[in-house]
């Protein structure tokens, strides 16, 4: 049976776990178990093992959050008292390409000595990111150890700091510019920047004007329909809001987007089997806001938020277009093709 207690909270939050049934007549799993001669010191014989666990998504970066666990679990078959004020952070070791700058937090636990039974774990949870400053995008291998302990090495590729990116769009009617955010999507804005350096985007077309709601492109054949994309993207749905100038991933629309359901269903966390094909449709395409939107939060993954050519979008929300009544082949596509030349990231001004 599954049990454990916090000990403390947020970033250095310490858990006490257990994964055995304790056994009252064994004085080696009991914890009433008074016979001191069981107690043993920390000590390389003693059972306990150390292992460091990154819990954050898979495209981990510099500037971002990087969530890991350090777990110290008693593997052997008596009970060891440990000083959890040995688990500190100062503790961590870093190598690699990406390290760089020193220690820079004090965060002494003072929670001070627990008796681990066999099978269970004392753990500490902490963001690596705020205890070491001027990391860079490279190989990354992190240990922790002390006198007697020492995990195997934990290795993360970080990527650069998208946050410190801008985008620009060149198109016919003027330039717009958005900043990213790689905290709330950062699959969606790797892709992203990977795409715009390799040209994917430069000399296409906006392929559908919606005037007051949206415009979308992205689309390298023109046509809406994907042709020639060979990758998807996972949702990334957050609680950005989809105000004016709000940047998502275009995808194939579900039948219950906007209806109570779907508020229900997003309230709740959960996403109906059904509806995987549609949430996870999202690839190359993306659209701008013409006006707040807020039955697509949740629903859709917002990646960035224009800063500069507001008026240029609205200039292009108004162009005439085919429509979306009867007969219409192309709905709602521009009848005077509009642009996009070239797209381009570059540092913001303030780095």
């Amino acid at each position: 049976m599954m049990k454990s207690t916090l000990l403390g909270i947020g970033a250095v939050a310490l858990i006490l776990m257990s994964c055995q049934s304790f056994d009252p007549k064994d004085p080696v799993t009991d914890p009433t178990s008074n016979r001191g001669d069981l107690d043993r010191p920390v000590g390389i014989d003693s059972g306990l093992v150390a292992r460091l666990v990154y819990e954050g998504g898979p495209s981990p970066a510099v500037g971002q959050a990087l969530p890991s666990r350090l777990i110290v679990e008693n593997t052997g078959n008596r009970k060891v008292s440990l000083d959890t004020n040995d688990l500190h952070t100062r503790h961590l070791r870093l190598s690699g390409d990406a390290a760089s700058g020193s220690y820079r937090t004090d965060d002494r636990l003072g929670y001070g000595p627990v008796t681990l039974f066999p099978g269970m774990t004392v753990e500490r949870e902490f963001n690596l990111a705020q205890f070491f400053g001027n990391l860079k995008p490279g190989r990354l291998e992190v240990r922790w150890s002390n006198d007697r302990l020492v995990s195997d090495p934990l290795a993360l590729d970080l990527g650069e700091n998208l946050s410190n990116l801008r985008v620009r769009f060149q198109t016919s009617l003027g330039d717009v510019v958005m900043e990213l955010f790689p905290q709330q999507a950062p699959q969606t804005v790797a892709k992203f920047v990977e795409n715009v350096r390799s040209g994917f985007y430069d000399n296409t077309v906006f392929h559908r004007v919606i005037k007051g709601f949206v415009i979308q492109g992205g689309d390298p054949s023109g046509t809406g329909e994907g042709h020639g994309v060979d990758f998807t993207l996972p949702p990334e749905f957050s609680d950005l809001p989809f105000v004016t100038g709000t940047v998502g991933i275009a995808r194939t629309s579900d039948p219950l987007l906007g209806s109570p359901q779907a508020l229900e269903l997003r309230q709740q966390g959960a996403i109906l089997e059904e509806r995987e094909t549609y949430l996870n449709s999202g690839a190359s395409q993306f659209f701008f806001c013409l006006s707040p939107q807020e039955q697509l939060s949740g629903s859709y993954t917002a990646f960035g938020q224009v800063i500069d050519g507001l008026d240029v979008l609205q200039r292009i929300g108004d162009v005439e277009t085919t429509g979306s009544g009867p007969g219409v082949t192309r709905p709602n596509r521009p009848l005077d093709e509009v642009r996009l030349q070239k797209v381009e990231v570059f540092p913001s001004p303030q780095q």
